[in-house]
């Protein structure tokens, strides 16, 4: 195993990133716009306008229960819809990230890419979904626990006592969320194997554990850096004031973009 200096792996990341970002302008633009959509949002709302009923009160009332049979219906479509669509958003956010990712490694390892930009996305896109629901099955397993455990608390105790349960019911969820924050430490160079070496799966899993925990200290360091840039990103969107919805995902466009790049390098040098 070789060695790796985090601060200089940043720093020739981003005079790597400066020197060709404009190879790669256009899904970054698109996963700018995919951050700022995703990040902005709206509300689904709205109350029906009473009509005059000129029928008895048990037509009324009929008519008032299937309006608002009408209505749940809507509103239930357009929340799968919205639902589906954000799903699709981030599914495509991260195969553009892997074919920005891509990219770069190629750079930082002279070699040109002859694959066709479609194959690459479908390729990247497929990936993708796997890599997502793997940590969406994760998260959901992790929280198992704690909901079942929250549920049988509310469920056998009084109303008048749940807020003597605070505690136990937060205990659990603190834990899980411990766990899945370490899972997501020492998996955090699994992307890199499965979506820019291509290995399998499970093995790009087993990889990222011995390649993480054979270098703590770097890691470590590495993820106190980003975490420190992350703070003072937020803050500079902040100052922006009525700008911070272009300028917070601008900011993260960037942060995530020196992290991967950084990230390879790191992963590269320590396997030399």
């Amino acid at each position: 195993m070789g060695k790796a200096d985090v601060v200089k792996e940043i720093c020739e990341s981003y005079e790597l990133i400066k020197a060709h970002y404009r190879e790669v302008l256009l899904p970054l633009f698109l996963i700018f716009v995919l951050q700022a959509g995703m990040s902005g949002g709206g509300s689904f709302g709205g109350r029906p306008s009473q009509g005059s009923y000129e029928a008895g009160p048990m037509v009324a009332g009929a008519m008032n229960d299937l309006l608002a049979i009408g209505l749940s219906g809507v509103f239930l479509a357009i929340m799968a819809v919205v639902i589906a669509v954000i799903l699709v958003m981030s599914i495509l956010q991260r195969a553009l990230w892997f074919y920005v990712y891509e990219h770069f490694h190629a750079l930082v390892l002279k070699n040109k890419i002859e694959e066709e930009w479609q194959s690459r996305m479908r390729r990247h896109g497929i990936r993708a979904l796997f890599f997502m629901a793997f940590w969406a099955i994760l998260f959901v397993l992790v929280l198992v626990y704690p909901l079942i455990n929250a549920y049988s608390l509310l469920t056998s105790n009084p109303k008048e006592q749940w807020v003597s349960l605070l505690l136990p019911l937060a205990l659990p969820f603190v834990a899980a969320i411990t766990i899945y924050a370490l899972l997501a430490f020492l998996l955090s160079p699994l992307w890199v194997y499965y979506a820019i070496d291509r290995k399998p799966f499970f093995e790009s899993a087993s990889r990222s554990f011995t390649l993480v925990l054979g270098n703590l200290g770097t890691f470590i360091v590495f993820s106190l850096v980003f975490f420190a840039m992350g703070v003072a990103g937020v803050l500079a969107a902040i100052a922006t004031c009525c700008f911070a919805i272009l300028t917070l995902p601008a900011i993260t466009l960037f942060l995530s973009l020196l992290y991967g790049v950084s990230l390879m390098k790191i992963k590269l040098a320590l396997e030399k």
